[in-house]
């Protein structure tokens, strides 16, 4: 037999041995089980524990701003998409102190234009048009580094959203 082929009969041995130990590794045990997905994904699905308490556990006791939220361009978002998720706030906040909520109950109030940005910038993976006022079903784009002008001439920081657009009704 040719050294060429022994040579090529060598490698494919080593490709195959390291393909059968990184699948050795890297499939789950339970994978196949019930199927062509990995059996303990039922039982981690089940041991999770939700975060989330929704739009009807926010208007409780924020009734105003949920109402006022409907009616503006945010009004099909999920408080909790800026807010952060609010399962602990909403369960204990009404048996805490809301001038003094532990770190646990506080739920966060976006003023980064970071926060703004996550869905106004412009990307070039969403579709390439602008929204009007009629029209609340597109989203808005801005492109941020257009808004650099606007700087606080005492600190030299770029201005933040919140300070022209009011967040629950831009």
């Amino acid at each position: 037999m040719p050294d060429q082929i022994k040579r090529l009969l060598v490698a494919f041995a080593i490709f195959i041995a390291i393909f059968l130990l990184a699948r050795f590794l890297l499939i789950p045990a339970s994978f196949g089980e019930l199927g062509h997905f990995r059996a303990d994904a039922m039982d981690d699905i089940a041991a999770y524990h939700p975060q989330h308490a929704g739009r009807e556990a926010c208007k409780e006791c924020h009734d105003d701003v949920v109402e006022e939220l409907s009616y503006g361009s945010h009004s099909t978002l999920a408080c909790e998409g800026c807010h952060g998720p609010a399962l602990k706030h909403a369960m204990y906040s009404a048996s805490a102190d809301p001038g003094n909520y532990p770190d646990s109950l506080k739920l966060r109030r976006p003023v980064e234009r970071e926060t703004c940005a996550r869905c106004h910038d412009l990307n070039p993976s969403r579709v390439k048009f602008k929204a009007d006022s009629t029209d609340i079903s597109m989203v808005r784009m801005v492109n941020v580094n257009e808004h650099n002008h606007f700087i606080y001439e005492e600190t030299n920081e770029l201005i933040r959203c919140v300070e022209c657009h009011y967040s629950h009704s831009p």
